[in-house]
Parts: C-alpha cells; structure tokens; sequence
C-alpha cells in the first residue's frame, strides 16, 4: 500500500513538472515574438528580464527539494513562481493588468514615469480587510516573484492582513537609478490608493533587501510606522540619512546564527549602532538560523508581530553595545549577496 501511494505521488509530481517545464517553454517562444516583433522596444522590455526568469525557472523544475525545505512547500514555491514569471509574458502579450489589489498572489507590470522602461511589481492581498501594507525588497540573486513564491512572508501577511507589495526593481543592485525613482513612484502610488492610503505602511528587506532599505527608505515620500531588516545590514553610507530621518522610527533587525553569506556580525553591529544613536531597535537571531527566511523562524515571526503591535525590544541590541562598539560595514554592502531557493 504504501509503495503503491509513493509510486502515485511520484508519477504526480512528474506530470506537475511536466506541466510548469511546457507552460515555461510557451512563455519562451511567446516573448520571442514580442521580442523579434518590437525591435524598437527592447530597452522597454529588458527591465523584466524575462529571459533570465525563464532560463531559472527551468533549472529550478530539476532541482530536488533543498535541505530544510517542506516537500509541499517547495512544491507550491516552484508552481508559484512558473505561474507568477508566465503571467508577465502572458500580459505583455495581452495588455498589462490593471493595478488593482485584488485577493490572492498576482504579478502586475507597471511602466516607470522617469523613462518608460517596464517593471514587475508581485502583490499579495490576504483576504479580509487589510490592516496594514508591507513594501518588501528582494535579495540577490532574487526577483520580486522568488521572494514572495516562498510561503513564508505570506504566512506572516495572513496573520496580520498584511498587503505585500514587492518591486524588482529591474534587478538593479539595490534599487540604484531610475529603479530608486520607481519605488518612491510606487509608494506614492500606494498612498494615493483610498483602498490602502489610510493603512499603516511597513518597509521591509531581506539580504540585499535589507540593506537597500536603509539606503533607501529614509529618503522616501512617507513616514514608515517600521522598518524590518532580515539578513542584511546598515553600511556606514546611510547612518548619517538613518540617524537623521529615523530618529523615531522602529527597526527591526534579524538574522541568523550561522548565516554564511552575510555575517551575523553585520547586524550585531546595525543594532550596537541604531542602540546608541538612540534609534528605538530590536534584535533578534536565529540560532542555527542561516541565510534562507526558512531558517528564520520563529524569530522572524517574533519580528513580524512585534513591529504591527509597536512592540520595542531593546534588550539584546543593549547587551551587544556593551560588548564594545565595532565599525558598520563600508560601502553598500557585499557584492555577493547571495541568496538562498529559489
């Protein structure tokens, strides 16, 4: 009986895979004929870096389930992400949906106001009346689909009918150019919305993400009610903009243990930093958490519910100040940056 269900749950799985790898390779031959079709509008197009997503999205259907990683959740990762890198070609070669925050997990493509050029924005809308929006910046490698594909950042949201809206960006390294002008575009955007503009707005960042957030969040165009850093870092070139404009604002820092792509080190001296400028800071790791947000739990989740309540947790950032202050990180931050599935 029980060979006989594996052998069935194999064969399923197989005609799953099957189903995502043709449903990619339409998606390819799609976007080459929009490509060869639109000579002119190749600069437009290059900012979704559809090819890419494909050529990993392929990889990704080979690969067996990542240590650590919940069969049925890795399952629904890689679906989601076919589904959420298809659905642009398919809109690119239908018409754009509108941007509407409707229920569910969605890919929208929004069209930048500085130079034109295409941007994927993934939303996802528990459901009920949302409390609160979250604007969430992808790693590196990443894109905005391989962040919130993953079930965990949606499990957060659910729990706190939490908007998740995440830009890619055009895979600029961290939001540099026009990207930067797109973002602060799109929190303008949000609050402009009478479906969400009364609802407290959240910045959070994870690897890269985390660092971007400090580079550019304190420039933008809204008070945050928190900012969450998971798995990055403050480098020494926002402090002064940090310190400055968020003098008030909760951070919270988190991070894994073991983390062997960006080290702890790095947030351990983010929280010595915001705890002795006076910036309200709360730090939390992981132990034996590493780099991928399903290592994070359930300090992460402890972040998540402390930044909607408002909650500061001082404690340990202290506890690390006392242990000697040390150098934040110079430039904007490791080159690597390297992020774990998908």
């Amino acid at each position: 009986m029980i060979a006989a269900a594996l052998f069935a749950l194999t064969l399923a799985v197989a005609d799953e895979m099957a189903a995502l790898a043709a449903r990619l390779d339409a998606a390819r031959s799609t976007y080459q004929r929009i490509f060869e079709a639109h000579p002119r509008e190749h600069t437009i197009l290059d900012g979704l870096a559809i090819p890419q997503r494909i050529a990993d999205d392929r990889e990704l259907l080979d690969e067996t389930v990542p240590d650590g990683y919940d069969r049925a959740d890795w399952s629904e990762t890689v679906r989601l992400l076919v589904d959420l890198d298809a659905d642009l070609v398919e809109q690119l070669a239908n018409r754009p949906a509108p941007f509407d925050l409707e229920p569910g997990l969605r890919e929208h493509i929004l069209r930048s106001g500085r130079d034109g050029v295409f941007d994927a924005v993934a939303t996802y809308v528990p459901s009920g009346p949302p409390r609160a929006v979250a604007i969430v910046l992808h790693g590196n490698p990443q894109t905005e689909s391989g962040l919130l594909a993953q079930p965990y950042l949606r499990r957060l949201a659910d729990l706190t009918a939490t908007i998740l809206i995440a830009p890619y960006g055009r895979g600029s390294y961290d939001f540099r150019g026009p990207p930067t002008a797109d973002l602060y575009g799109l929190v303008d955007l949000l609050k402009a919305s009478p479906k969400v503009s009364s609802l407290r707005f959240f910045l959070a960042g994870y690897s890269m993400g985390g660092f971007t957030a400090y580079m550019l969040g304190p420039g933008a165009p809204i008070r945050w009610d928190g900012v969450l850093d998971v798995s990055g870092a403050l480098v020494g070139s926002a402090a002064g903009a940090v310190v400055k404009r968020w003098s008030n604002t909760r951070i919270y820092v988190v991070h894994g243990e073991r983390d062997t792509s960006i080290p702890t080190q790095f947030s351990h001296d983010t929280a010595i930093f915001l705890f002795e400028a006076g910036i309200p800071v709360s730090y939390y790791e992981q132990p034996s958490g590493g780099h991928a947000l399903r290592t994070l739990f359930p300090q992460l989740r402890q972040a998540w519910l402390d930044m909607h309540a408002g909650t500061v947790r001082s404690a340990e950032a202290g506890r690390l100040a006392r242990e000697g202050m040390r150098a934040l990180p110079s430039g904007a931050g490791p080159a690597a940056g390297h992020v774990d599935h998908p």
